[in-house]
């Protein structure tokens, strides 16, 4: 069985993945390095998809790899 991943990390979560604060989440935001949907008038999130391109992106600079975290491997489907 394939293993699923959330579309949408609210914001607490994305912190906590990134291990980041929330001042720098929302920096890259503004930077376009991460993207912020709004999932009501006080509640937003921050799209897997933009995590894991950032993750990867970050990885290509480093040489790191970020295999620890399962939403960064490629998916099946």
């Amino acid at each position: 069985m394939t293993p699923t991943y959330p579309i949408i990390y609210r914001i607490n979560v994305a912190m906590a993945h990134l291990g980041i604060s929330r001042t720098q989440l929302y920096r890259l935001v503004n930077a376009g390095k991460l993207e912020l949907v709004k999932l009501g008038p006080n509640s937003s999130g921050i799209t897997s998809e933009s995590v894991r391109r950032f993750v990867e992106g970050a990885t290509r600079r480093t040489g790191q790899v970020a295999a620890n975290w399962p939403a960064f491997s490629k998916r099946e489907g």
